[in-house]
């Protein structure tokens, strides 16, 4: 225990810049990594993290054929609203203290992060459509039956009794929750085919399950789908 802790509190330094940090703690979370796990496998095994190699200080450094060149090149990344190029997508987080895989994430599907956008700089700059702002964590869900609108996951598994994460895998697939469809109504309406078929329950057809899902969720219907009629009073 004593030789692990004295381990972990040895000075590396970085090959690439030259900086010197007192721990692999304190690296790590200078430059923004995830733990430092990854940077003692770069200073026994020679390898790069996040494009950087490390060794200790308070050692002779190792020869340059000690240091293994990384599997894949960094690729260039460039920051759309700022016009700025990095090196790197790691370099990009840094200087805008964001995730390397976030930045990659952006990169990849034009997604913002951080109010930022960023695509790959060897390859042509992609148009205006390609570039998107994020969903807001609460995101309308309506329903395919009913017509009704909820606020999120949460509000339309509740009066059917299911879990959000079922009403997430009904949007996301298509598939039937309680006999009932769902899809976002911040989006297009997704075509009719869509919506996978409603596999009906023992001694019960579509139609009585979408009308019983329709009843559990407050809006009853006939089970032909219209609506039941009103009493005269």
């Amino acid at each position: 225990m004593a030789d692990r802790d004295a381990k972990r509190k040895r000075p590396i330094t970085c090959l690439e810049t030259g900086v010197t940090f007192e721990s692999a703690y304190r690296a790590a979370k200078e430059l923004g990594f995830a733990d430092s796990r990854n940077i003692f496998r770069s200073i026994q095994r020679g390898t790069c993290t996040q494009g950087l190699h490390f060794y200790y200080a308070d050692a002779p450094k190792p020869s340059p054929g000690f240091f293994l060149p990384p599997n894949r090149p960094p690729r260039p990344v460039v920051c759309l609203d700022t016009g700025e190029t990095f090196e790197s997508a790691f370099q990009a987080g840094r200087a805008f203290g964001i995730a390397a895989g976030a930045v990659r994430a952006s990169a990849s599907t034009g997604v913002e992060r951080n109010g930022l956008h960023f695509y790959y700089g060897d390859e042509p700059k992609p148009g205006p459509e390609f570039f998107r702002e994020r969903h807001s964590k609460t995101r309308p869900i309506v329903c395919l039956e009913t017509g009704e609108t909820f606020d999120g996951n949460p509000a339309a598994a509740r009066p059917l009794h299911v879990s959000p994460a079922a009403i997430s895998q009904a949007v996301r697939y298509g598939t039937p929750v309680a006999g009932l469809h769902f899809y976002h109504g911040d989006e297009p309406k997704p075509a009719p085919e869509f919506f996978k078929p409603i596999k009906p329950e023992r001694g019960k057809s579509p139609m009585q399950m979408a009308a019983a899902a329709r009843a559990a969720a407050g809006n009853p219907g006939r089970p032909d789908g219209g609506q039941r009629p009103r009493r005269a009073v």
